[in-house]
């Protein structure tokens, strides 16, 4: 649809700059030999999650860090890395902060490196 209204040239802008982005993003490779693109893990993973290429690399972005912070001694990293990244709910901050003031000295230590 898109080439049907629209010039070649620009058809070909568009489809030169989505493919330098999904390249740069790594949700893609160039396979010299084969002279294709091919989907990386990170580029299946996202498309088989149905999250758009700015959500997968946010959800992608959080592991690489859990995983470089994972802690394992409270339940508290967990529930975070569990909890769904797009949401309807609007928080009672107001609330999340006297929960968060209650959290022992540990908790808040993990919360801290987690990113809450």
């Amino acid at each position: 649809l898109f080439s049907a209204i629209k010039s070649f040239e620009e058809v070909y802008n568009a489809t030169n700059s989505a493919l330098e982005s999904l390249t740069y993003n790594e949700f893609i490779s160039w396979d010299a030999d084969k002279d294709i693109f091919f989907p990386t893990k990170l580029g299946k993973a996202t498309v088989s999650s149905s999250l758009s290429p700015e959500g997968g690399l946010l959800v992608y972005t959080s592991l690489s860090k859990a995983r470089e912070n994972f802690v394992l001694n409270h339940d508290l990293h967990l529930v975070f890395e569990l909890t769904p990244v797009f949401h309807h709910v609007r928080p009672n901050w107001e609330r999340y902060l006297e929960i968060f003031r209650l959290l022992s000295a540990n908790s808040q230590r993990i919360a801290g490196i987690i990113g809450i």
